[in-house]
């Protein structure tokens, strides 16, 4: 991802390649290495391990941010109360109306809600399996 940060730091000149790197791993980091999501059913693979729980849709809440941008979280809750840090999930895709997307920022946590939403540093970004290195790193510098 290194020239997609160099890019990023001639394109915009707010912050060096090193910058961007650094927000970005902050950004994208989680310990999730993948997850399956089928109808109402979301599996959370960590170091192959499963975690596999049916969610309900809970609503959504406009946020609007630091930068004056606008967002929308899509919140969801699973139907086992010992779901533990996959109890609450929240999609993001940058939108508010809805439109394709390459990638979600996808916040989970076992402590509510509310709590989830005040999460800004990390948003940990899922792209779908079927894109390549070079489509996501394309995909990233258009974002």
């Amino acid at each position: 991802m290194d020239p997609v940060w160099d890019y990023k730091a001639k394109l915009t000149g707010s912050m060096t390649a090193e910058e961007y790197k650094k927000y970005y791993d902050t950004g994208y980091k989680t310990d999730v290495d993948h997850i399956n999501i089928d109808g109402d059913t979301m599996e959370f693979v960590v170091n192959g391990e499963k975690h596999k729980y049916t969610y309900k849709y809970v609503g959504y809440k406009i946020l609007t941010y630091k930068k004056g941008n606008r967002g929308v979280r899509f919140l969801f809750e699973a139907t086992d109360a010992n779901a533990g840090a996959y109890k609450y999930v929240q999609f993001s895709d940058h939108n508010i109306a809805p439109v394709d997307t390459e990638h979600l920022h996808i916040f989970y946590g076992g402590e509510g809600q509310e709590k989830l939403l005040e999460e800004m540093d990390n948003w940990a970004t899922y792209y779908d399996t079927d894109l390549t290195g070079l489509e996501i790193a394309q995909e990233m510098l258009a974002h």
